[in-house]
């Protein structure tokens, strides 16, 4: 069912001003309404209205002298010569970050080329097998392991410092030296005569006392020649110093 709305009421008004002649028929319609009827504005303000004033409402700021078309003109010549720099700005904004892109691939690619390149030396110098993921901490490793590797080395006596030494002791008992050589990781090898194993033993505490890091590889007793024995010798760090 449809429903109708009704109106919202509005609220009578308090008194009505009249300005001009005596309206007969209005006023009796305005008195049948009960609204009180001023012929003065001094009157309004014993209904609680105020009395009316001129140009209350800002009127005078309308200006019909101006011309609204004219603001819209001159607001499109400003933004007509706005366009071109706004362009060339936005244009150089655009090169800008086309450079830029440009130069990041460029980084980008002349950083695999020398990472490739890196590789490829490490390849055929350092690291010939296995993952490189790490190159600084791998060449590291490796410039590690040779630096101790060479100190290893160079902390291993000569083999000619070692027969030195092991001569100046040997001259001090009777020996008899039938053959001199050098093994990696023995050291000096030297077979010998010697009486009995006592005087080995004698030999071999004397060597290393010397600093000799002496021990007997090898020993047999023979006929009419006393022991045959096999020394390895190489210098300890602790021993004397030359």
């Amino acid at each position: 069912m449809p429903c109708c709305k009704r109106p919202r009421a509005r609220a009578a008004p308090r008194a009505i001003l009249r300005q001009g002649p005596e309206q007969p028929a209005i006023d009796a319609l305005l008195a049948g309404l009960n609204l009180p009827i001023c012929a003065d504005p001094g009157d309004l303000a014993a209904h609680g209205v105020a009395a009316p004033t001129r140009f209350a409402h800002n009127e005078l700021a309308l200006d019909l002298a101006r011309d609204p078309g004219a603001e819209r003109a001159e607001m499109r010549r400003t933004l007509s010569r706005l366009r071109l720099p706004l362009a060339l700005a936005m244009l150089g904004l655009v090169g800008w970050i086309a450079a830029t892109m440009i130069e990041t691939r460029a980084l980008d690619a002349q950083g695999l080329a020398y990472r490739q390149n890196a590789e490829r030396i490490l390849r055929q110098v350092m690291i010939p097998t296995g993952p490189i993921l790490d190159i600084r901490s791998q060449v590291a490793q490796v410039m590690d392991r040779a630096r101790n590797a060479s100190s290893e080395v160079e902390s291993e006596a000569r083999p000619l410092d070692v027969l030195r030494r092991a001569g100046a002791v040997m001259a001090n008992h009777e020996t008899t030296i039938t053959r001199v050589s050098y093994q990696p990781g023995a050291g000096l090898v030297i077979d010998l005569q010697i009486s009995d194993f006592a005087a080995l033993d004698a030999l071999v505490s004397d060597l290393r006392n010397a600093g000799a890091e002496a021990r007997v590889a090898q020993s047999v007793t023979r006929e009419n020649t006393g022991v045959e024995a096999v020394l390895a010798m190489a210098v300890t760090e602790g021993g004397p110093k030359r």
